[in-house]
């Protein structure tokens, strides 16, 4: 232990000030040493900056934007060179028919002449069934409705074989022909016409058979038949 020079208090060996009087004492302290530097301090690296990335980003996506647009291209450009192939080298097609209508095929050309026994084999046809119809209109049995789609059905098989006969224009015997189915078709409206309940229609279709079967017979002896 030191006492102060000035006051006489007693003061620590290391003292440089006084702590009764704080006079200077004036002992000398060493300086601290400097920290020892290392020989190695690599400076630490900069991080990139925001202007290298952002140019970075823009680089790429310009290549990736050049890549889908020579793909698209490469694409097209490849399927208009098949479907230019593919037309090159496809056959000829050839004009497909028409389908005619049901007219269209019975209308035969101006000046033809009818095959008359075919159609006799047509009006016997037409005569089972008008008889057919009559006989199940008398046995009562069945429903009008039923027999009146019969009825409605049997005219318009009758008056498609009449359009059938319209390109024989200039044969007598087409035209013949088509009279008597006329006749057929009458008989069938009649009853059809009964099945409605008009009065006097059963007896009307009766008097149409009448005159088919004079007619009829009359056609065939004149074709030989």
């Amino acid at each position: 232990m030191k006492f102060c020079k000035y006051c006489g208090a007693q003061i620590k060996d290391e003292a440089q000030f006084c702590p009764q009087c704080g006079k200077n004492l004036g002992v000398r302290t060493e300086p601290a040493a400097p920290p020892r530097q290392n020989n190695y301090n690599p400076q630490p690296a900069s991080a990139p900056s925001s202007t290298g990335s952002n140019n970075t980003l823009a680089i790429v996506g310009v290549i990736a934007l050049a890549i889908v647009v020579l793909a698209g291209i490469f694409f097209f450009t490849g399927r208009d060179k098949k479907e230019q192939t593919a037309r090159s080298t496809a056959p000829a097609q050839t004009q497909k028919a028409v389908p005619q209508t049901p007219k269209q095929q019975a209308a035969a050309p101006s000046g033809s002449q009818l095959d008359a026994k075919a159609y006799v084999a047509v009006m016997y046809g037409f005569n089972d069934r008008l008889k057919v119809l009559a006989d199940r209109i008398n046995s009562g049995v069945e429903d009008s409705y039923t027999l009146k789609a019969v009825g409605n059905v049997l005219k318009d098989d009758i008056r498609m074989e009449q359009n059938k006969l319209k390109g024989y224009n200039q044969d007598a015997r087409a035209q013949k022909v088509k009279q008597l189915l006329g006749i057929q078709w009458k008989r069938a409206d009649c009853m059809v016409r009964g099945l409605n309940g008009v009065e006097g229609a059963y007896a009307e279709g009766g008097g149409y058979y009448d005159e088919f079967q004079e007619q009829f017979g009359r056609f065939k002896a004149e074709i030989g038949m």
